[in-house]
């Protein structure tokens, strides 16, 4: 089978262990789709307490037909 690539580039906000699942959940749901990369930095600055934004590349295989 072929297999051609659909990236996505996906913001969020929350807290480490709300990141942290999503990561998971996506892990979790298809072999297919994996997190190529990612980077947290803190919001606090801007006056969220625990409050952390993510960018993340996110890499589909999609069957070709």
């Amino acid at each position: 089978k072929l297999h051609s690539i659909i990236s996505y580039n996906i913001s969020l906000t929350g807290t480490f262990y709300e990141l942290l699942a999503f990561m998971h959940e996506l892990h979790q749901m298809d072999r297919l789709i994996r997190v190529a990369d990612y980077q947290i930095s803190s919001t606090s600055r801007k006056g969220g307490v625990g409050t952390l934004e993510a960018r993340l590349r996110v890499i589909v295989l999609a069957e070709t037909e």
